[in-house]
């Protein structure tokens, strides 16, 4: 969770964004907008990251334990900064630089080692292999896929589920 204070008031009429969704859903006679300040909005949030819920009800609020729970892993597509256009991903200079991510899929370090992929190796995902690398920066659970590639384009869409598993040759 991340906050930040506002550096200066908005100009005029001007509103953040949460307030204005608020003043809809309230004006809509919806449940659950009736917050007027961030402190009370904050306190029904935070308890949803850790697998709360919006009501006492047991509705279920969105939170990483829900999602984990799944079967697979959840995709996260990334489009890596040198490989949004044809210029920039026939430029040597540009590719042979460490921001030229090459990596096709990636894993949190401990869901590679569970799968049996080590730090890089190769995962079977839809029929076809791909080359796959362990990173701290994947969240557990989530495997980054790599988009702007024709290799991945049959692979599920941000937020869908993939099977991954190991290779039978490495």
């Amino acid at each position: 969770v991340q906050t930040i204070s506002a550096a200066a008031k908005p100009p005029g009429q001007a509103r953040a964004g949460w307030r204005i969704l608020r003043m809809l859903g309230h004006d809509l006679g919806l449940a659950g907008f009736d917050l007027i300040d961030f402190a009370a909005l904050a306190s029904v949030v935070r308890p949803l990251l850790s697998g709360g819920s919006l009501d006492g009800a047991g509705t279920p609020g969105v939170a990483p334990a829900a999602v984990a729970a799944g079967e697979g892993f959840i995709v996260q597509r990334h489009l890596p900064i040198y490989a949004v256009d044809a210029v920039v991903r026939r430029s040597a200079a540009l590719q042979s630089t460490v921001l030229a991510d090459e990596s096709v899929l990636a894993l949190h370090p401990e869901d590679s080692i569970a799968l049996g992929v080590g730090s890089s190796g190769k995962v079977v995902a839809a029929g076809r292999e791909y080359a796959c690398e362990a990173s701290v920066a994947v969240p557990r659970g989530v495997c980054y896929v790599r988009s702007g590639c024709a290799d991945t384009a049959a692979l599920p869409v941000t937020g869908q589920r993939i099977q991954l598993s190991r290779t039978s040759h490495g």
